[in-house]
């Protein structure tokens, strides 16, 4: 009987973990992811430091493991919002440095940043290809142009996210 128990607690708190991180639903999911972006935001930390190695198997937790496991639920909101938080993770991540590195390595930075980016959304470019075939195929052109209208608002409302978070990042640099 206590080994049973003793197994049973072993089991929760192993699984807890992910309940933690992924959340019982999208929702909760989405809403933690968010929560982990501004943490990295608020730690304030420079791309060189140690700390991105944690920060950085947290977030791949959340994309490879967390992410696939509500996908198909996610509304079209929610896909934006949470490609909004990875986005800015990224700018978070780099953005307190960028002026400085890009002064210094610029072509460094810039490979650095195109091969995480790569990793983060590995695959995403064949997705929008396949999406965009089957939308050309299934929807009249109204229809189409009325999504590229929302695609283009949604890459506007994502850039001045990007630029907000790199801003607020130079700006706590410059304290």
């Amino acid at each position: 009987m206590i080994r049973i128990m003793i197994a049973l607690v072993l089991i929760g708190s192993l699984t807890s973990c992910d309940i933690t991180t992924c959340g019982v639903d999208k929702n909760q999911f989405l809403k933690n992811y968010e929560a982990f972006v501004e943490s990295v935001n608020d730690k304030d930390l420079s791309y060189q430091s140690d700390q991105w190695n944690a920060l950085d198997e947290k977030y791949k937790k959340f994309t490879k493991e967390c992410y696939p496991e509500y996908r198909d639920q996610l509304t079209q909101d929610d896909k934006e919002r949470y490609y909004g938080a990875s986005i800015k993770y990224y700018a978070y991540k780099y953005g307190k440095s960028f002026k400085k590195m890009s002064e210094n390595d610029g072509e460094a930075l810039v490979n650095a940043l195109e091969n995480e980016l790569e990793r983060a959304f590995d695959g995403f470019g064949d997705k929008i290809d396949a999406f965009a075939k089957r939308l050309e195929e299934s929807i009249d052109e109204d229809k189409i142009q009325d999504a590229a209208d929302r695609f283009s608002d949604f890459m506007e409302r994502l850039a001045d996210d990007i630029d907000k978070a790199v801003n607020e990042q130079d700006s706590k640099g410059n304290k």
